[in-house]
């Protein structure tokens, strides 16, 4: 029989009126001290949460400085940060996957990622003697530097790349790592055919399945999970490429075409209840204090399908130099984003945007861990 139920069954005498309202007030008392001194502080709310992580690695030779030097530092990286779960883009590499995932073996056994495949080729896409006056080019006024591709060709050698024919410079941005292979027989998609899409938790992961987007240049597309009951697609969704003409013929018409039917195939991938997460360098940002807004229509276009993302105070994870000197441009973006729907309230808190020490050709360097920042989210439990 409850307590309750006794209470209403037996007339309480005037001593026990007076004791159970001293109880009440001491157990009112002792809710409002396990609120104000544990529940609600930040380190509190942290330890009980379930913290999700996006982080673009950058592991592109040719494409991101000093992709070999950072590839040691960033298990230990991810392991400080705390995150449960992290979903990883630009892994292109078979290597670098297999030694990220032996370096996070420890704290994060349970990992996902389908090695897509090359599926089709270029022949005799460049002109030897313009792409050799590139090629010296950017061996003097960006290597020596760790100068990216990117803000190589938009600046120091900007002339020589616009030399170059619209087929060549796809073929260019299909082979980073080895660029003369342009001359003669080249890959058609980047890191041969990669999508450079991986999940690595420390919770089992369960539904794991890996969707293509069917885009050009890169075999774009998501990885879909479910760990610990929450939903979560992580991708890496076009960009709207500035420097690389966009192939004609194809099932889409631009890059912003491509990335603009991702969001609807990502939102397909998620069911319509429950805990949802769609995460990844999404390569849109929007406008807020000094970050600059780029296809903001995604954005609204994740909203749409009710996912969300509630930052009160939003920093970039695309900062161009100083902050970060793998970057580039001069606009401050968050190109990485974790959208949610369904569940609770989330704390969001930028990561792995520390300066890292390596070594390279003989001499100590400052750099950092790649030239996206990553970003957390902390979910209730």
């Amino acid at each position: 029989m409850s307590f309750a139920y006794m209470c209403v069954m037996q007339p309480l005498t005037a001593h026990a009126r007076l004791l159970l309202t001293a109880l009440s007030a001491l157990l009112a008392a002792a809710c409002v001290v396990s609120t104000e001194e544990t529940g609600e502080s930040d380190e509190a709310i942290s330890a009980r949460s379930f913290k999700i992580a996006t982080f673009n690695a950058g592991l592109v030779r040719g494409g991101v400085a000093l992709a070999d030097e950072r590839l040691a530092k960033i298990a230990p990286a991810v392991q400080a940060s705390g995150a449960d779960v992290v979903c990883m883009q630009e892994v292109w590499g078979d290597a670098d996957y297999e030694r990220i995932r032996g370096g996070l073996a420890s704290t994060h056994p349970y990992a996902f990622r389908q090695k897509t495949e090359e599926d089709g080729r270029r022949w005799f896409s460049c002109n030897p003697f313009k792409l050799s006056s590139l090629k010296s080019c950017v061996d003097a006024k960006c290597n020596p530097d760790g100068v990216s591709a990117e803000a190589c060709v938009q600046n120091a050698c900007q002339d020589e790349y616009d030399a170059l024919s619209d087929r060549c410079k796809l073929c260019l941005a299909s082979n980073t790592d080895s660029p003369t292979s342009c001359l003669f027989r080249a890959n058609e998609f980047v890191q041969e055919g990669r999508n450079g899409l991986a999940v690595f938790s420390r919770h089992p992961i369960t539904s794991a399945r890996f969707e293509s987007y069917g885009t050009e240049l890169v075999h774009r597309g998501l990885i879909r999970v479910t760990i610990e009951g929450r939903a979560i697609a992580c991708t890496h969704m076009s960009s709207d490429l500035t420097t690389v003409p966009y192939p004609r013929g194809g099932t889409f018409t631009s890059w912003k075409d491509e990335q603009a039917q991702q969001v609807d195939k990502v939102a397909a991938a998620l069911p319509q209840a429950g805990c949802r997460i769609a995460l990844g360098d999404i390569n849109a940002s929007q406008g807020a204090g000094t970050i600059k807004p780029e296809l903001e229509s995604t954005i609204a276009g994740f909203a749409r399908h009710g996912l969300r993302e509630t930052w009160d105070k939003p920093t970039c994870t695309w900062c161009p130099p100083p902050a970060n000197p793998l970057a580039s441009g001069t606009d401050e973006k968050q190109y990485d984003h974790i959208f949610t729907a369904g569940c609770g309230a989330v704390r969001y808190k930028r990561i792995l945007d520390k300066a890292v020490t390596v070594e390279h050709d003989g001499r100590t360097r400052e750099t950092r861990l790649s030239d996206h920042f990553g970003l957390m989210a902390e979910l209730p439990r």
